[in-house]
Order: structure tokens, then C-alpha cells, then sequence
């Protein structure tokens, strides 16, 4: 063959495979772009499919990287991330595929983002702000980055984020989206004032922003609903709803007018605001805030019913712990406003259940709710258990302080008086420099009053008094003071306490009432026309009826304590036909009964507290009205039937009128030697009535000297000296000796005797007794010159017995002369 035929056969053959070659790569550029085109248009299957197959057709293509990170992205837009994770793990470990390795790390934040794990996601963005600061998805990892932060809920960080792309990237399109995202961080961190700067700033840097427009509004607004300028807020709501661009931001706006008026108390116009909202465009969670805005609707127009569907139908949608608390707590308080404490026992303890840790302010609402409606139901003990919960998880003082202060109100509540004394002095012990230490002073100073501890009371009132001049509680403070003295039988000092403050008195809830009591103290003293005076005062000043009938009925009982008995039965007669049907008829009733019973005119008497009885029975002299004709069953020797009377006294009177008609029952079952109940009777008196412990111990004290158990009678005697008055205790005293000496222990009964008076020297006559009684224990013990000392004691005295203790004395020396 001619060399220039083989020559011309190796050019054709050189030349068809270049040819060959020049066709092949075009195809696989071809596929290439047709995969990529598919990508960009979104049609993922189609694209993943072709990738795949160029894979296969070309599997030593120098794409085959970009082609698998194409396969990544594929999988990533159609969720299937775990397989995308698997191929950019590899592609990011190949050195082939070095020059893409930006666009992996992108890729797999994009996917660690997804499955929220913002914290992994971040890393992957940092590598690229690190590594790769010409990359094209730097802004884009910026970007990505500062949503990782707002999503994990750290906004300061994000804010941060956000503004450097805007400062380093100013005429990028996203820099105007990370500046939006900025002003969400804001919102969320409640910074509404540098929100609504910032706003005004957005919409100067960017004025063509047309899709941010009804956003901004509705920002702008709620930055003003939340610095409570409700006027502006609603004309900013207003223009969101007018741009119309955004059904969410509509109803959100919408939502926002409600919540506006509902501030403003315009309850009318809320309510037709509710109904124009579409809740179709809302989200659960604008859903959410729509159901509670009803539910306070309802609340504030007292439509409890309502509001009840209301939070029922939040409690049904919530998605988050703290919305269904919120939806329990107000199920909880509306069944409370509505007077159903049972029920709402039961949701205060559903929503304590939902999550062990609560946050602090709701916890505190529960425990707090649950335990007043366990008090409002009359579950005291329980009541208190709350509160004590309430108090020990408080984290603010001053919620700490309340709880405690309504445990020591739901002791006085149960009459448990001790513990609620205990609860306050808790209060004032530890928390000494509180908001409520007036109040703690003041209910310390009540709870004392209520269980006859009327110096402690009296102390409480006094230091609340000198300590907190300007407090609110100082007007009850000065009458409950005043209350106390009067209780205590301190006349003078009530009297005393009333005067000095009268300024303080004078035009308080308290002016009536204070003058009434000063009026009767001056009674008490037998100061008659004084007390009448103030009486008449009181009529003058106040328009209080039942007051007024009071006061009259207290001027005609002076009339006749003045010895005007012919005007005083005449006014009294007066008041019973001017006032039939009111409070004061059983008081007038009261004082007839108690008229003819002191006239000795039995019959009658027995007629008017019959009639208190059969008129009046929800007085509260019912029980009086049973005692007083148990007196006069005892006066007639009709002792079956006084103690039935004194019986139902019992039943039916306060714990002062129980105690004296025990007293009384026990009075007689001493006389009928029945000496075991009447002990018993006297220790029930003393329980429904501390105070008369002085009067009821000497009683006890008889029963046993006259059953011979003489030590007893001693203790007792004692334990009356412990709580007497300073007139009483001569008497005790002198009882306390006589029994000794009975008994044969003659040193300590002089003892005794001698202790009247070095004690209670203003008593002269039982201090001469006393002597004498220690000068003949000397004398028949023939201790002649101690007995000599004694009657030299009563010889210096001016009394009617020096005489006789001058005999003695004489008699004494005769008798060492002639020994």
C-alpha cells in the first residue's frame, strides 16, 4: 500500500475519534445541564434521576463530585436527610471535591438546621465565615447562622448577626431580610421601645419594601400596645389591616385591636372586634391568644359562663405546658368567681399536676387560688396547707409574706387563734421590715382580742399605733384598741383611748361607732349623764338607723340609772312601739325582763324573756333570753328546768354566754353534791372562756375542800390567784392561807397570810384579817412574841381592831410576866 494511502488512513482515523470524543463530551455536558435545569426548576424526583444516570453513564467524569452534591441537595429538598447527610459526608472527606467543600458545609448546616440541632448547624456556618471569606454562601451562612441563634432563642447573639450583614452587605437583598429578622429579635425580647426606633429606621433605609409594609405596621403597633399608648396602637393596627398584603398579619391585627380595647375598658367594641376575625388565617397560636381574649372579655363584664367555654376551648387547642396552666388557671379562677370552690379545688390541683416545674409567678397563682378556694369552701385545715406550700415555694418576699399572712387569717377563720397567733409572730420575727407588718400587727392584735388576750391585744394596737403612724389600718387599729380595753373591763382606759383620739376618728368609717363606745364606757363608770350627752351626740352626727336606735335605747337606760325610772320606762315603751320590727326590739324587750327582774317582780320578768325567746329567735340575746330564765328558775327552786334553760344557752349562745351558763349548771350540781360533773363542767367553762378562769377556779377549789382533798382546793386557788385582778387576789390569797391553816401546816399558812399585806396593802380590812388570822396561829402555837409582833402591827393601824390588838398585846406581856 502507497505510504500516503496508510498516511490518509491515520488522519481518518484520528480524526473520527476526535470527532467521537468531541461528541461524548458534549452529551455528558449536556446531561449535566439538563439534570441541573431540573434541579432549578424544582422538579427534585426528575433531577435525582437524572444525576443518577449521568452517574452511571459517565463514572469517570470529573463532575461526578458536583453531580453528587447535586444528589445531596435532591434528597435535601425532598426530606430525605439522612441520605443526604450520607453522600456530603463523603464528598466533604473526598480531595477531589475540595473546590466544593463551601458549598458542603452550607449544604449540611441547611440540614442540621432542619432537624433543629441549631447548635451542629452553626458549626458547619462558622467554617465557612472562617474558611472561605470569597465564598458566595458567606452571606448566606451569616444569614443562616443568625436564624440558628433567634430559633435557639438567643436573640441578643442573633441581633448581633443580623446587624453586621446589613453594616458589611448594604445593597444585598438579604441584608434587608436580616434586618427584619433583627427587629423580631427585638419583639421577642420584649424591647419594644428600641423596637419602634428601629422600625422607623427599617422603613428609611429601605422605602420601597412594599412585602414588609402591613408587617412594620403591625410591629410598630404592638411595640405601642405593650408601652401602653392604646390610641397609637390602634391606629397602627388599623393601617396593618389596610395594607391587606398578609391574612395572618390581618387577623394578628385584628386580634391586637381586641386586646386594645379591652385595655380601655371599651368591652362593647371588643366584642364586635372579636366576631370580624377570620380564625382560619390565625395560627395555633394566634388561636391561642384569641381564646384568651375572650376569656378576659367575658371576665371583665363578669359574664363567668362565657368565659368558662372560653378557657375550656383554649385548654383544648394548647400546644404548650405554659398555655394549658393558663387555660387551667383561668378555668380554676372563673369556677372561683362563680362560687363553684369545689370544682375549681379540683382544677387548681389539675394544673399543679401538668409539669413539676413550674415557673415560679404561675405556680405561686395555683397554690395561692387552690388554697382560697379551699377557704371560701369552708376547708380550713386545708386552706392553711395551701398557703404554707404557697409561702415555702415563693420566691418574692412580698408573695411569701401574703401566704403567710392568710395562714395566720385561715386559723382565725377555723377560731384556732393560738396557731394564728403563732402565724403572726412568725411574721414579725422574720420578716420584720415587710410590706404587710402593719396588717400582721393589726390581725395579731385581732386574733388576741377574739380569744380574751386583751393585754396582748391592747400591746399589738399600741405598737401598730406608735410604729406606723400613716398606716391605713389606724383608724380599726384605735377602735379595736379601744374594743380591747372595754373588753378587758378597763372603763377609764377606753374612755382614755377614745378621747385622745377623736381627731384621728372623726370622719372614718369608725366616727359613729367610737363615740357609741365612748358613750358606754362613761357608762360603765357610772359617769350616767356624761354617757348620756355623748349618746345624744351620736343621733346628732350619724345617719346610721340602727345606730341611732342604739343610742336611744342607751339614753333611756341612763334615765333610769339617774333615777328617772318614770321617763326611762316611758321611753323604753316608746322605742318597743316606734321600733317593732328592729334590731333594737330584743335589746328593749331585754332590759324590761331585766327591770322587773330586779324589781323582784319574777312573773313579769319571766314574761319578757319569754317573749325575747318566742318574738325574737334569730336575736343574738336568744341565748341570753335562756339564761335569764334559768336565773330565775333558780331564784323559784325550779333547778330541773333552769338547767335546761341554761342547757339551751349552750346551744345557742357565743362562747362567753356558754361558759357562764355552765357556770351556772355546775353551780347547781354542786348544791345536789354531784361534785364529779360539776368539776366537769367548770373545766368546759374555762375551755369556752378563758377569761373567766379567775371566777370558775375558786369554784373548783370548794368542791374539793368539801371533799376534803384539800391540796387540790389549794392548786386551784393558786391557779385563780395566777389570772385575778388585783381586787380579787386579797380574797384568793386569804382562802389560799385559811385552807393551811385547816389543815395544820401553820408556818406556811402564816406565810400566807402575810403575803395580803406585803402584797396588797390598799386593802385594809382583809389586811387587819389577815393579820390577826397570823397572830392567832403564833398565839394557840404559844409563840407569844411573834404573835405580839403582828398585833403591834394592827395596834399602830386606825382601824376598829387596834383596840382589840392593844388587848392582846397587854394580855401577852401579863402572861411573860407571870412566867
Amino acid at each position: 500500500m502507497p505510504k500516503s494511502v496508510i498516511i490518509f488512513i491515520s488522519i481518518s482515523i484520528l480524526l473520527s475519534f476526535s470527532l467521537l470524543f468531541a461528541q461524548s463530551e458534549n452529551r455528558e455536558q449536556e446531561a449535566l445541564y439538563v439534570a441541573k435545569k431540573a434541579y432549578d426548576d424544582g422538579f427534585y424526583e426528575v433531577s435525582l434521576n437524572l444525576f443518577e444516570r449521568f452517574l452511571k453513564s459517565y463514572p469517570g467524569s470529573n463532575k461526578a463530585q458536583e453531580a453528587n452534591l447535586y444528589i445531596a441537595q435532591c434528597y435535601f429538598q425532598q426530606n430525605k436527610f439522612i441520605a443526604a447527610l450520607g453522600l456530603l459526608e463523603k464528598l466533604s472527606s473526598d480531595p477531589n471535591a475540595s473546590q466544593l467543600r463551601d458549598t458542603v458545609y452550607y449544604w449540611t448546616g441547611e440540614i442540621h438546621f432542619r432537624g433543629k440541632d441549631f447548635k451542629k448547624a452553626i458549626s458547619f456556618y462558622q467554617k465557612i465565615i472562617d474558611e472561605f471569606p470569597d465564598s458566595n454562601f458567606l452571606i448566606h451562612a451569616r444569614y443562616s447562622k443568625g436564624w440558628c441563634l433567634f430559633e435557639s432563642l438567643e436573640y441578643g447573639q442573633a441581633i448581633e448577626v443580623f446587624a453586621k450583614i446589613v453594616d458589611d452587605f448594604p445593597d444585598e437583598a438579604l441584608a434587608q431580610d436580616a434586618y427584619f429578622k433583627k427587629l423580631e429579635c427585638l419583639y421577642n425580647l420584649n424591647n419594644y421601645a428600641e423596637l419602634k426606633k428601629e422600625v422607623t429606621a427599617f422603613e428609611k433605609k429601605y422605602p420601597k419594601n412594599e412585602a414588609y409594609v402591613p408587617h412594620l405596621y403591625f410591629l410598630k403597633a404592638e411595640s405601642d400596645f405593650y408601652l401602653e399608648d392604646y390610641e397609637a396602637a390602634i391606629r397602627e393596627y388599623q393601617e396593618a389591616i389596610n395594607a391587606g398584603q398578609d391574612a395572618k398579619v390581618l387577623s394578628l391585627s385584628q386580634l391586637g385591636l381586641v386586646w386594645c380595647h379591652l385595655k380601655m375598658k371599651n368591652y362593647s367594641r371588643a366584642e364586635d372586634l372579636l366576631l370580624e376575625i377570620n380564625t382560619e388565617n390565625l395560627t395555633n397560636q394566634g388561636k391561642e391568644g384569641l381564646f384568651i381574649a375572650k376569656a378576659n372579655l367575658f371576665t371583665q363584664t363578669k359574664d363567668f359562663q362565657k368565659a368558662l367555654a372560653a378557657w375550656s376551648e383554649l385548654e383544648k387547642i394548647a400546644t404548650g405546658t405554659a398555655t394549658r396552666v393558663q387555660a387551667f388557671l383561668g378555668r380554676a379562677e372563673t369556677l372561683y368567681s362563680l362560687e363553684r370552690y369545689f370544682e375549681a379545688i379540683s382544677i387548681y390541683q389539675q394544673g399543679l399536676e401538668i409539669e413539676p416545674d413550674l415557673p415560679t409567678g404561675v405556680r405561686d397563682k395555683l397554690y395561692y387560688g387552690l388554697a382560697w378556694a379551699y377557704l371560701k369552701n369552708g376547708q380550713f385545715r386545708e386552706a392553711i396547707v395551701e398557703f404554707q406550700k404557697a409561702a415555702s415555694f415563693a420566691s418574692d418576699k412580698i408573695i411569701k409574706v401574703a401566704a403567710l399572712c392568710q395562714v395566720g387569717d385561715a386559723y382565725q377563720d377555723a377560731e384556732d387563734y393560738e396557731k394564728a397567733i403563732e402565724a403572726y409572730d412568725q411574721i414579725l420575727n422574720n420578716y420584720p421590715n415587710s410590706f404587710y407588718v402593719d396588717y400582721v400587727q393589726y390581725q395579731l392584735g385581732i386574733a388576741c382580742l377574739r380569744s380574751s388576750r386583751y393585754e396582748e391585744a391592747i400591746l399589738a394596737f399600741r405598737t401598730l399605733l406608735l410604729n406606723f403612724p400613716k398606716s391605713k389600718l389606724r383608724t380599726q387599729a384605735i377602735y379595736s384598741m379601744a374594743i380591747s380595753l372595754f373588753q378587758k373591763q378597763d372603763y377609764r382606759g377606753s374612755q382614755e383611748a377614745l378621747e385622745k383620739y377623736t381627731v384621728d376618728l372623726r370622719g372614718s368609717e369608725f366616727a359613729a361607732e367610737g363615740l357609741y363606745l365612748l358613750a358606754t364606757s362613761l357608762y360603765n363608770q357610772g359617769k350616767f349623764s356624761q354617757a348620756m350627752d355623748i349618746f345624744k351626740q351620736v343621733i346628732r352626727d350619724t345617719s346610721d338607723v340602727k345606730i341611732i336606735q342604739k343610742a336611744e335605747y342607751e339614753i333611756a337606760d341612763c334615765l333610769y340609772q339617774l333615777g328617772n325610772e318614770k321617763e326611762a320606762m316611758r321611753s323604753f315603751s316608746l322605742l318597743r312601739a316606734k321600733y317593732p320590727d328592729s334590731a333594737l326590739s330584743p335589746e328593749v324587750t331585754w332590759w324590761l325582763g331585766g327591770y322587773y327582774f330586779r324589781k323582784g317582780d319574777l312573773k313579769f320578768s319571766r314574761r319578757y324573756f319569754t317573749s325575747l325567746i318566742n318574738d325574737f329567735s334569730n336575736s343574738g340575746l336568744l341565748a341570753d333570753g335562756y339564761y335569764a330564765l334559768g336565773i330565775i328558775d333558780q331564784e323559784e327552786g325550779e333547778l330541773d328546768s333552769a338547767i335546761d334553760n341554761f342547757t339551751r344557752a349552750i346551744q345557742t349562745g357565743s362562747s362567753d354566754i356558754k361558759a357562764q351558763s355552765r357556770i351556772a349548771i355546775a353551780d347547781i350540781l354542786v348544791e345536789q353534791g354531784k361534785f364529779e360533773d360539776a368539776e366537769r363542767i367548770y373545766q368546759e367553762a374555762i375551755r369556752d372562756s378563758p377569761a373567766l378562769a379567775s371566777l370558775i377556779y375558786p369554784k373548783m377549789s370548794r368542791i374539793f375542800e368539801k371533799q376534803g382533798d384539800f391540796a387540790q382546793a389549794v392548786g386551784f386557788y393558786k391557779k385563780a390567784l395566777s389570772t385575778a385582778s388585783m381586787k380579787e387576789a386579797p380574797g384568793l390569797q386569804f382562802k389560799i392561807a385559811g385552807i393551811l391553816e385547816k389543815t395544820g401546816q401553820y408556818h406556811q399558812a402564816v406565810e400566807e397570810y402575810l403575803k395580803i399585806p406585803y402584797l396588797y396593802p390598799s386593802d385594809s380590812q382583809l389586811t387587819v384579817k389577815a393579820y390577826l388570822s397570823g397572830a392567832q396561829i403564833y398565839e394557840n402555837q404559844e409563840d407569844f412574841l411573834k404573835a405580839r409582833d403582828i398585833y403591834s402591827k394592827v395596834a399602830s393601824m386606825n382601824v376598829e381592831e387596834a383596840k382589840y390588838a392593844k388587848e392582846k398585846i397587854a394580855w401577852i406581856d401579863n402572861q411573860r410576866k407571870e412566867q
